[in-house]
């Protein structure tokens, strides 16, 4: 597998992203989103936390070229988990990095495991890079033509669908995010795509897979999990699954042999890679 790296395109992207955030999301510390009252205004549990401008960024190898067919793989998730208001690019890389760097996707002496959610990313990564399932970290690594190794998690975006998180300061961990603020923030999400570029995008848990595909111009059935979806000028397939940490057996981000994982993800991401070599 030929992988070449084009980190010019990729700062030009990041450059474009934090221009859009800036105008219409976050400006230093003014949050700027022109939907902010009434998303608030939607999430009245009394013991819920409400947590804006939580921002997206591209990994630093985000643009590749694999055999000589442009690659740029955006994971698309829920809202961000941390509960932290006016979480900047730079931080939402950083966070990336960090787990890249000091995380394992089974814990280590010196070295916690990753989340259900980053192994589960982990597992599908390592598979569209040809890669296979595992758990060794020497083997999370991809060698680029110039003879650099890069770590897979900075080769994608993460792209939450909310810029805005709602969470119970007493339940679960898991998003309550209101109608409204699904409805308002697929402007945001589509810009976001739309500067991304992306020719694969994963789509994590089937709650948010309505509000995700209304951001297309068009998207078809390929087969199974597999669309093809038309934004703009751009053509690119989407692959609709669970969530990781679903409950089982959908959690494919519990271990690299989870059911759903080698029924469903394998299968699929091994018939989008001959759909894309062909």
């Amino acid at each position: 597998m030929s992988i070449i790296a084009h980190p010019q395109q990729t700062a030009g992207r990041y450059a474009a992203l934090a221009a859009y955030y800036e105008q219409s999301v976050l400006r230093g510390e003014t949050f700027l989103c022109r939907h902010c009252t009434a998303c608030k205004a939607s999430y009245t549990t009394e013991d819920g936390r409400y947590s804006e401008g939580q921002l997206n960024a591209p990994g630093t190898h985000y643009d590749l070229t694999v055999d000589g067919k442009p690659l740029r793989i955006v994971v698309v998730g829920q809202e961000s988990g941390t509960g932290l208001a006016h979480t900047t690019m730079a931080d939402r890389r950083a966070a990336i990095a960090h787990t890249a760097a000091e995380q394992r996707f089974v814990a280590e002496p010196g070295h916690a495991a990753r989340t259900q959610h980053m192994k589960g990313i982990t597992n599908v990564l390592r598979l569209l890079f040809g890669k296979g399932l595992g758990t060794n970290y020497a083997d999370e690594f991809i060698e680029l033509e110039d003879g650099r190794a890069v770590h897979l998690l900075h080769c994608f975006a993460l792209v939450n669908y909310l810029l805005c998180s709602a969470h119970s300061t007493k339940r679960s961990k898991r998003g309550e995010s209101t109608t409204t603020m699904r409805r308002n923030c697929n402007e945001h999400f589509r810009a976001t795509l739309e500067i991304l570029e992306p020719t694969v995008v994963i789509v994590e848990g089937k709650a948010m897979w309505p509000n995700v595909r209304r951001a297309f111009d068009s998207i078809a059935v390929v087969d199974g999990v597999i669309h093809r979806a038309t934004l703009g000028q751009r053509e690119m397939f989407v692959l609709s699954f669970t969530h990781p940490s679903a409950m089982h057996p959908y959690n494919w981000g519990v271990n690299a042999s989870a059911p759903y994982l080698l029924e469903t993800v394998v299968p699929m991401i091994r018939e989008l890679q001959g759909f894309i070599s062909s």
